[in-house]
C-alpha cells in the first residue's frame, strides 16, 4: 500500500498465480481494512514509513492483519526509475513483500510514539528559542546595546534587587528605560 493523508493506493499480489488487484481507496483504517478482509486468508500488508506514522500499522495488527512497516531508505529502487505513481509504489512494495525484501521497522506502542514526539517538539521548541534569542541579540547589538545575560537564571537590577530593570522604580524612568544592566547606563 502506498498510505497518504487522504487516500491508500493498495495493491493485492497473490503470490501463487501472481495475480494482481489494484485499488484507490480512502485512508481511513477501517476502510483500508474492509479492503483487506476481500482477501482469503492469510493476508500481510505492507506499506512505506514516512509522515502518517504507525496509526494504521496498529489498527491493522489489532485486528488481526500481519501488517509490516518498510524502511523506505531501504527500498530498492531501479537506477533509471524515475517515474514515481502511487500505483507504481504499491505495486512494488507487493512485490517486494512477496519475494521477503522488504527491511522492516519496528512499530512503536502509542506511548512510546507519544514520547518520541514530546521529545522532537522539546528539541524542536528549544532550537527556535535559541534563534529567537540570537535574532533579539543581533538587533539590540546594531543599535549599539550589548546585552550580557545572567547564566544564574535569576534577573537583578543595577541596585541588586531581583524584577525587570524596564519597570523597576529605582532602575529606570519612564524618560529613560533601559536594560537589565550594571549601573544602568545603557538606553534602549
Amino acid at each position: 500500500m502506498d498510505v497518504h493523508a487522504v487516500s491508500v493506493a493498495g495493491c493485492a499480489l497473490a503470490p501463487d498465480t501472481g495475480e494482481l488487484v489494484q485499488a484507490q481507496i480512502h485512508s481511513d483504517p477501517a476502510v483500508v481494512l474492509e479492503w483487506i478482509r476481500r482477501f482469503a486468508p492469510p493476508v500481510k500488508a505492507v506499506y512505506e514509513s514516512g509522515p502518517t506514522g504507525y496509526v494504521l500499522a496498529r489498527f491493522l495488527r489489532e485486528a488481526g492483519i500481519d501488517c509490516v512497516v518498510a524502511a523506505s531508505s531501504k527500498l530498492l529502487r531501479a537506477p533509471g526509475d524515475k517515474v514515481k505513481t502511487d500505483k507504481r509504489d504499491a505495486r512494488l512494495l507487493a512485490e517486494m513483500l512477496a519475494v521477503g525484501s522488504v527491511t522492516e521497522v519496528r512499530v512503536p506502542t502509542r506511548e512510546q510514539e507519544d514520547l518520541r514526539d514530546l521529545s522532537r517538539l522539546r528539541a524542536t521548541a528549544a532550537k527556535d528559542l535559541a534563534h529567537a534569542r540570537q535574532h533579539v541579540n543581533a538587533i539590540l547589538l546594531r543599535h549599539g546595546i550589548r546585552y550580557r545575560r545572567r547564566r544564574s537564571g535569576r534577573r537583578s537590577t543595577c541596585c541588586g534587587c531581583t524584577g525587570s530593570a524596564l519597570t523597576h522604580r529605582c532602575c529606570s524612568s519612564p524618560t529613560r528605560p533601559t536594560l537589565n544592566r550594571p549601573n544602568c547606563s545603557q538606553r534602549i
